[in-house]
């Protein structure tokens, strides 16, 4: 959509402390379409583990006996 990956990047992080992971993981995938950088393969990365540890607490809470 907008061709500047800063702006992508910029958004994704305010996403990422909103807490908003799944939108901020959007945003670091547009920018690193537009420019692969290694910052962004990082961001792209943390995000993702970010959000499997999520899901795997989740798991453990709901299937905590």
């Amino acid at each position: 959509k907008y061709a500047n990956p800063d702006l992508h990047v910029n958004r994704g992080t305010a996403y990422k402390y909103m807490e908003d992971y799944e939108q901020a993981l959007k945003d670091f995938e547009a920018a690193n379409a537009i420019d692969k950088t290694e910052q962004t393969e990082q961001n792209i990365t943390q995000i993702k583990e970010h959000i499997e540890r999520c899901r795997h607490l989740l798991d453990e809470a709901v299937n905590y006996e």
